[in-house]
């Protein structure tokens, strides 16, 4: 504060490194993924572009989610957008009871072609909460098609919200000016947004790094 008196009243945009720690160095918050039944194992065969291909003992990276916490649901939604299957509201509360009992408390919820129709997500969204358990469902946090580039961005997303919005929490109550988060792509986006889509702060700081740089520069007159 002597060096920057007005800092009660500082806009201030954030470049932040907390979610690519705690990605890189797993610490992030155990959660759930709650799948189309029959796609429980999509988050961990992944694709084909690996670095050694053909080596007969490659070895994936360590998943962000263990087995035991990915439910198969009897669930479907066609490639029209069609509800063919309805949600089945005992087994959520089934699940949502057994993860209270484990006190997992971040649910990520991906279903097929729910960026077409997100009406299940939705469902289970509502009924999950019901149960004090934070849900990010697909068709809000990633509404592309492909399944493996969904789900692991999904949860992926899941398992950093809990550290990025106790981290930001934290920095608004010492900020008392307009917060605003420096986003992977080098854009701005506000806290309640960071804290929500979690995945896009991934590269926040790299990216607040390089146009803190580029500003700086410009002010001093280096091109």
């Amino acid at each position: 504060n002597d060096i920057f008196p007005s800092y009660n009243n500082l806009n201030a945009i954030h470049g932040s490194t907390v979610a690519t720690n705690a990605f890189l160095e797993r610490n992030g918050k155990e959660c759930a993924l709650l799948t189309t039944k029959g796609f429980e194992d999509v988050i961990f065969i992944g694709r084909g572009n690996r670095k050694d291909l053909y080596k007969i003992d490659y070895l994936p990276c360590k998943p962000f989610i263990s087995k035991e916490n990915i439910f198969g649901i009897s669930e479907r939604t066609n490639k029209d957008g069609e509800i063919k299957i309805e949600i089945d509201e005992n087994q959520i509360k089934d699940i949502a009871k057994s993860l209270n009992k484990k006190n997992v408390k971040n649910a990520a919820v991906v279903f097929l072609f729910s960026f077409f129709n997100p009406k299940n997500e939705l469902k289970v969204k509502s009924i999950l909460q019901s149960y004090d358990i934070e849900v990010f469902i697909s068709s809000e946090i990633c509404p592309e098609y492909r399944e493996y580039e969904r789900t692991s961005t999904t949860v992926i997303n899941t398992y950093l919200a809990p550290v990025i919005k106790s981290y930001l929490l934290h920095l608004k109550n010492d900020i008392k000016g307009k917060l605003s988060v420096m986003h992977s792509a080098g854009g701005i986006i506000t806290p309640d947004s960071a804290g929500k889509h979690a995945i896009k702060t991934l590269l926040s700081g790299p990216a607040g790094g390089v146009y803190g740089a580029f500003s700086l520069s410009k002010l001093v007159g280096i091109n």
